[in-house]
């Protein structure tokens, strides 16, 4: 039986054979996404705004549907909003989920908390502007116990698999573009379809950013940003925010923009 992913296993060096987010940043494939893919549109935390502004994000004064005050950070047309009495302290939301709310199972996608869009998203690609050079969502990390139960349940959502990746100890890579970004689903190959989602949920487990300039993020972040070293992708290099010491919930890399 393989165990849920933790943190440690991702991105940490003690977990021997798991790859961390140097061979988990994926390579762009496809010019085009598939206009029923459904689109990422928002990240929701309840976290306080202050620890991502510490990480060099700008925080922007926004409303929610009732009109309260609300503040947001913008990663290029997909916000990370921040809601001290959110349910769930990550969850996201999609437009274009097939069925909508209707078509999700408890509220969520394979146990992560998700909602579709109440309005169609503008799907217009921005670049955001931030003091650490974040520019934009490279791709979001889905943690599954079993993609032979996940995938499906992403497909049924209306998700198309893009490309599959073998990594060690039985495991794969699954991508899937979500608009303007990719989800990047990790799990066990073998694992059985029938683990129940209450009792072994997936999870959303980190966000991989591009910025303009990694080093002049590393100025602006000191000691709350690791050492910057070359990624996967030949010309690309990473570095990853020191996430719990700022009480941000998702783990946050940041990567070098994509070469030609």
């Amino acid at each position: 039986m393989h165990r849920s992913l933790s943190h440690s296993d991702v991105i940490g060096k003690r977990a021997s054979g798991i790859p961390n987010w140097d061979a988990q940043t994926p390579q762009r494939y496809g010019s085009a996404v598939s206009s029923s893919s459904p689109v990422l549109h928002t990240v929701t935390v309840r976290d306080d705004p202050a620890g991502w502004e510490q990480a060099g994000f700008t925080l922007l004064n926004d409303a929610d549907a009732s009109g309260a005050a609300t503040q947001r950070v913008d990663l290029g047309g997909i916000s990370v909003v921040f809601d001290a009495d959110a349910t769930a302290p990550i969850s996201w939301t999609f437009d274009g989920i097939t069925g909508g709310n209707d078509g999700l199972v408890n509220g969520a996608l394979d146990g992560i908390p998700t909602t579709a869009a109440a309005n169609p998203v503008d799907d217009e690609q921005t670049e955001a502007t931030n003091p650490n050079g974040v520019y934009h969502l490279d791709h979001a990390v889905m943690i599954s116990p079993s993609l032979a139960r996940t995938v499906p349940a992403l497909e049924a959502a209306g998700f198309e698999v893009r490309r599959r990746r073998d990594i060690p100890q039985g495991r794969q890579q699954v991508f899937l573009w979500a608009g303007p970004t990719i989800i990047e689903l990790v799990g066990p190959v073998d694992a059985d379809e029938h683990l129940s989602v209450d009792e072994q949920p997936s999870s959303l487990w980190g966000l991989a950013m591009s910025t303009r300039d990694i080093d002049h993020a590393a100025d602006t972040l000191g000691e709350a940003m690791g050492r910057a070293k070359e990624a996967v992708q030949p010309g690309r290099r990473i570095a990853t925010v020191r996430t719990k010491d700022l009480g941000i919930t998702p783990t946050i890399a940041l990567l070098t923009p994509h070469t030609a």
